[in-house]
């Protein structure tokens, strides 16, 4: 409003502008409730929210929840940035991910916030742009999701766990799926698996049980499997495969439920276990029947009175009591015993120790002879009482063969000594020569007091150290060495060829190694001198081969040159095939010096060279006769390769003879291939017009199918 002055009769006034605000004051009104809600919202929100600036980071505004949670006063948390709610760590990544913040809703991905007390929470942070006050601000909601991120890492730990008992446990483990349709699906198997079946079980994964494993089709697991995954009941077996009655696999399989409709078959391999049990068994009767087909006698004993509860048939045949006369007496009831006293300490000491081995003794038989027996016995259970099982071996006639061992000794030594090869014995653990024979001190100039106690390569006996290791490693399993070569250094300085054989033996009770060891010098240098007379042997061969083929391409050369003094077409192809006929020869001459072997020849290759000299000798085109040559890499000796190379000569002649008339085209093909037992096959076809009816190729009265046949 304001005054008005009207200019005649000087009369004030006030004119007043009236403006509806209706709307306005409605928007104004509308604003504030929006305000209040949007601040009862933010404020009542569960999960903690708080308003930051995008230009400083400082936090503008926090909700209830986020004061309750973080520990600190709403005064607090208006004076920090955003910065200060991170560990120190995690401000870099921080700083880089609001740079490249987008102007939409925002989902931040998992964060660690630090709480007033200095505890850090896990956060999972969505962020989006928020108008506030003009300012350049963001609404940030932190959802705490430390419980979740704990359970979540539990549960990786607990399959980690779980994955780790399946991956490292020695049982194998399989794994099913039992589908709708009542198909047991394999779904994977640990590495035990693989090692126990001996096969990569991945292969498997999505087959049917029966399609992986076919040999478990016919038994009842894929039903019992069928079971675990609807019932929930564990179930165990055994299942054992034999073959011939022997045990060739066995398996304990423990089968559980793993989940809905999955279950797990953990399997281990038994089989050593099922063949012990079958071996002890089998065992037992192997002592039974070992005990009474023995012919050494044996008496098992109670151990307390040392009453006799049986006796083989070893003890009948041998001492004549029979097993009525013996069973239910004690040995010294029936006399057995020569010395009573020795029988009382070797009952002591069974009973003490347990055991009695080889002691000789004397007892009396039935008839009263008395036989020495080697006497061994031991304590064991029967039927859950201790006995004694004593064995007598009778070495009445051993003991009258010891005079001729002894002789046989003598006669050995004897030989070593007077050996004229040098021998060595030395210990194998040690490798100390513990003693050599007079051939050894001649040849090589040591006496035994140099050598005996000390090793080989101390003595200086190998002129290459390195031929020892290669000697010690050169023994045959069962302790042998044939034929091994090394250079032997005397004690003069001088070198020898030496040919050694060894083989290992048992002395006092050790291992031992007996050496021979021959002079080979003068053989040597024999061979060599052998070697060369032979090479020259094979150079004058190579000589006379070589002219052989000379003297052969002469007389093809003049048979040649008379050819062209004939007129007669028909004598002159006679001569023209003569001179084919000897080139086949000389070719065989020519490989023969050309080759390392003299005595045979590369037929495949040869084949190949004779072939081509009939292609260029008969001027064929090649355009229209194809020639192919097919022949396996095979040596044959001179007598054979002279009459297979006529008859190729011979054939191979008669199709570019007569096989392809007039301008025809076609094929002659030769091959020489192996069979079984050394046997070869050579064959000599084309594709021409084929011999004809009215000939008769086994009585044709032409030369070249004569020679052939």
């Amino acid at each position: 409003a304001r005054p008005l002055t009207g200019a005649e009769d000087r009369v004030t006034s006030v004119a007043f502008f009236i403006i509806d605000i209706t709307e306005k004051v409605k928007s104004d009104n509308d604003l504030i409730e929006s305000e209040g809600r949007y601040r009862q919202l933010f404020e009542e929100n569960p999960i903690p929210m708080y308003i930051y600036d995008m230009d400083t980071l400082a936090i503008l505004d926090v909700n209830r929840v986020m004061v309750e949670n973080y520990g600190y006063t709403r005064d607090e948390m208006t004076a920090m940035t955003i910065k200060d709610l991170r560990p120190a760590e995690d401000v870099e990544a921080l700083l880089e991910n609001v740079t490249d913040l987008s102007a939409g809703q925002t989902y931040l991905g998992q964060w660690r916030h630090l709480k007033k007390d200095g505890s850090l929470i896990d956060v999972e942070v969505t962020s989006s742009n928020f108008p506030y006050q003009d300012r350049r601000a963001r609404l940030v909601l932190c959802n705490d999701v430390t419980e979740k991120v704990r359970i979540q890492e539990q549960l990786v730990d607990s399959e980690a766990n779980y994955r780790s008992i399946v991956q490292s446990s020695p049982m194998g483990m399989h794994m099913y799926r039992l589908e709708d349709d009542g198909r047991m699906i394999f779904t994977g198997a640990n590495p035990s698996a693989d090692n126990l079946l001996g096969v990569d079980n991945s292969r498997f994964v999505g087959l049917t049980l029966e399609e992986a494993f076919p040999p478990l089709a016919d038994t009842e697991i894929p039903e019992k499997y069928r079971e675990v995954c609807i019932t929930g009941d564990p179930w165990h077996t055994e299942q054992i495969d034999y073959e011939d009655e022997k045990i060739r696999g066995a398996f304990e399989v423990h089968a559980f439920k793993t989940g809905h409709n999955t279950m797990a078959a953990m399997f281990l391999d038994i089989t050593e276990r099922k063949i012990a049990t079958q071996a002890l068994a089998q065992s037992e009767e192997k002592f039974r029947q070992a005990f009474h087909t023995s012919p050494d006698p044996m008496i098992i004993n109670r151990i307390d009175n040392s009453i006799i509860l049986e006796v083989n048939d070893g003890f009948v045949n041998t001492i004549g009591y029979s097993r009525e006369e013996s069973t239910g007496r004690t040995p010294a009831e029936l006399g057995l015993w020569l010395d009573d006293g020795f029988r009382e300490l070797a009952a002591t000491k069974l009973r003490e120790e347990g055991k009695l081995q080889n002691v000789e003794a004397n007892i009396r038989t039935k008839n009263g002879s008395i036989r020495t027996v080697l006497f061994s016995g031991t304590v064991f259970t029967m039927a859950n009482e201790s006995a004694m099982l004593t064995i007598a071996r009778d070495i009445t006639d051993l003991k009258d063969t010891q005079d001729a061992l002894f002789e046989s000794e003598e006669r050995f030594r004897a030989a070593f000594e007077t050996s004229p090869d040098s021998i060595l014995i030395s210990d194998l653990a040690t490798r100390n020569i513990v003693d050599v024979n007079d051939g050894f001190v001649i040849n090589s100039g040591y006496m035994k007091e140099e050598v005996l106690g000390r090793d080989s390569m101390e003595v200086g006996i190998w002129a290459d150290p390195s031929d020892r290791e290669r000697f010690y490693g050169a023994f045959t399993e069962d302790g042998r060495l044939e034929g091994f070569e090394a250079d032997v250094r005397m004690k003069d300085g001088t070198i020898k060829r030496g040919l050694m054989s060894a083989r290992t033996l048992e002395l006092s009770g050790h291992p031992h190694l007996f050496v021979i060891i021959r002079d080979i010098t003068s053989l040597m240098e024999a061979q060599a001198q052998l070697k060369d007379s032979l090479s020259e042997k094979e150079i004058l061969l190579k000589e006379i081969h070589h002219r052989v083929k000379n003297n052969l391409q002469v007389i093809s050369g003049l048979l040649n040159l008379q050819a062209h003094h004939i007129n007669d077409p028909m004598s002159r192809e006679i001569y023209k095939e003569s001179q084919n006929r000897v080139i086949t020869m000389a070719l065989i001459h020519e490989e023969l010096y050309q080759s390392e072997n003299l005595g045979q020849v590369q037929f495949g290759d040869y084949i190949g060279n004779l072939c081509n000299n009939l292609m260029i000798s008969y001027g064929a085109d090649r355009k229209h006769i194809d020639l192919k040559v097919d022949a396996v890499k095979a040596e044959l000796v001179v007598d054979t390769v002279i009459p297979c190379g006529l008859i190729i000569n011979e054939l191979v002649t008669n199709s570019l003879k007569h096989a392809f008339p007039g301008e025809r085209e076609g094929v002659i093909t030769v091959t020489f291939r192996t069979l079984p037992d050394e046997q070869y096959q050579l064959t000599v076809s084309d594709n021409g017009v084929g011999i004809p009816e009215d000939v008769d190729i086994n009585s044709t009265p032409t030369l070249g199918m004569q020679l052939v046949t």
